[in-house]
């Protein structure tokens, strides 16, 4: 009798262990999945600083942003390629950058106005 009652103490405890270590397990990968919820959702989000006060913004994929990125880039291009100032360092300056944003169409046009007389400080 002693026996048998030992025999099943034994297995009692051994079945109370496997269930502490399957609950220790679904907590551990439960806390796991949330964690990485949380980051995920951390990385999604940006702080933009506008002087000393940090603003919350959602971040955004190229694909959403093309259109206002491209026209901003040929808004760029135009200030630089046609605003002229007395000055021909600058104009030797805002030409450079201008020619970066530029394919080689832009620079036909920039040879173009220089030809006809335009840019006639930049052929110093």
């Amino acid at each position: 009798m002693v026996i048998k009652n030992l025999e099943n103490k034994i297995k009692l405890v051994l079945i109370v262990s496997c269930m502490f270590m399957a609950g220790c397990i679904i907590i551990s990968m439960g806390a796991i999945f949330t964690a990485k919820g949380m980051v995920d959702d951390a990385h999604k989000k940006v702080y933009v600083l506008d002087g000393n006060v940090p603003i919350l913004v959602q971040r955004t994929t190229m694909d959403e942003t093309l259109d206002v990125e491209a026209k901003s880039h040929v808004e760029l291009f135009h200030h630089l390629f046609f605003t002229l100032a007395p000055d021909d360092k600058y104009i030797n300056y805002t030409m450079e950058k201008a020619m970066y944003l530029v394919d080689e169409t832009g620079l036909a046009q920039f040879n173009a106005l220089k030809e006809k007389g335009l840019y006639a400080l930049v052929t110093r």
